[in-house]
C-alpha cells in the first residue's frame, strides 16, 4: 500500500513537473525577450546592458546559465592571435575596437618608425615591442570586463567570480614590473 502511494505521488509530482516546464517554454514572451536579448547582446552587450537588465528578469534560469555559457568572451584564441600576427588581429576578432585600435596603430607605427631612418629604429622597435606587450594584455582584460558586464546584464548576482589580470608598469625610481591583480567579486 505504501508503495502505491509512493508511486501515485511520484507520477503526480512528474506530471506536475513537466506541464510547468510546458507552460514555460511556450510563453510568448519570455521567448520574445530571449531572442530579443540575444539580438542586443550580439549587437552590443555594452551598449545595451541595461536594457538587457530590464528584459532578462523574464528569462528563466536555464535561459540565463544558457546565454551566460554560450556569449560569454573567450580570450585565447584573440591572445593567439595577437601573440602570431600582432596588429592587434585577435582584439579585432574578439570584438574589442580599442584594442583592435592600440594594436594596429601601435604595430603599424612602429614598424613605420623602424623602416624611416636609423636614427628612430631603437624608439620604432620601442613602439612596437609595447604595442606587443600591450596586445598580449588586452585580450584577457577586455574578456573579464566583457563577461562582468554580461553577468551584470542577466541579472546574475549570485555568482562569485576570481579573475587573475596581469599587470605591466613603471615604478616611481622609472623601473619596470610585471606581475598579476587578482580581484575576487562576490
Amino acid at each position: 500500500m505504501k508503495t502505491f502511494i509512493s508511486l501515485i505521488l511520484i507520477t503526480f509530482i512528474s506530471i506536475t513537473s513537466l506541464y510547468s516546464q510546458s507552460n514555460q517554454k511556450d510563453d510568448p514572451v519570455k521567448k520574445d525577450d530571449f531572442l530579443y536579448i540575444q539580438m542586443l547582446i550580439k549587437k552590443d552587450l555594452h551598449r545595451h546592458k541595461d536594457e538587457i537588465l530590464k528584459r532578462s528578469v523574464n528569462l528563466t534560469n536555464n535561459q540565463k546559465l544558457f546565454l551566460l555559457s554560450d556569449k560569454k568572451s573567450k580570450p585565447a584564441l584573440p591572445f593567439v592571435l595577437n601573440l602570431m600576427a600582432g596588429f592587434g588581429i585577435g582584439s579585432w576578432v574578439q570584438g574589442d575596437e580599442t584594442g583592435g585600435v592600440i594594436g594596429t596603430v601601435g604595430g603599424v607605427l612602429g614598424l613605420g618608425m623602424m623602416y624611416t631612418s636609423d636614427s628612430s629604429k631603437p624608439a620604432g622597435a620601442a613602439v612596437f615591442l609595447v604595442s606587443w606587450i600591450a596586445d598580449l594584455i588586452l585580450p584577457w582584460t577586455y574578456a573579464s570586463r566583457y563577461n562582468s558586464d554580461l553577468r551584470y546584464a542577466l541579472g546574475d548576482s549570485d555568482y562569485t567570480h576570481i579573475s587573475v589580470t596581469p599587470t605591466v608598469g613603471l615604478t616611481y625610481d622609472n623601473h619596470t614590473y610585471a606581475g598579476a591583480k587578482l580581484s575576487i567579486d562576490f
